[in-house]
């Protein structure tokens, strides 16, 4: 197997922990390690899902950019700084995006978070929602 003993696959940034047990064949096979650069700021903790496997990908503190292998991914989760986080939602949020070698590969995930207001008509009542949302759509809260 290519793996360093700690479960992270060589060629990805530190700070990445593979929460998986067994990494997909293709990146322990020379798999091309792509570069996604996050379009936001302000997170602390990203995690990605991985599709058709049940590895997950967890980035702490990913800054501008990180480095994972060729594939098909979706938005786990986010934390952002001052205890804002992503709302977990059924079915899993978003939609997959595609990392792949020839990119350009870009994430649009964390601050500046927008806020906006639904409002919706029932009868002589209306209701007012608040969410705050990301450059994706994706909402937030704190906790």
């Amino acid at each position: 197997m290519n793996r360093l003993a700690n479960g992270i696959v060589p060629g990805l940034a530190a700070g990445v922990v593979l929460l998986a047990t067994a990494r997909p064949a293709q990146a322990e096979h020379g798999a091309a390690v792509c570069e996604l650069t996050i379009r936001g700021h302000s997170i602390v903790q990203l995690t990605l899902v991985e599709r058709g496997r049940l590895s997950q990908l967890r980035f702490e503190n990913p800054g501008d950019s990180i480095r994972l292998p060729a594939g098909e991914y979706r938005v786990e989760r986010v934390e952002l700084q001052e205890k804002v986080s992503m709302v977990p939602s059924f079915p899993p949020p978003g939609p997959w995006f595609e990392v792949s070698a020839e990119g350009p590969n870009e994430l649009a995930v964390g601050a500046p978070l927008y806020p906006t207001a639904f409002v919706r008509r029932y009868g002589a009542f209306l209701r007012l929602d608040y969410d705050l949302v990301d450059g994706a759509g994706r909402s937030y809260r704190q906790a």
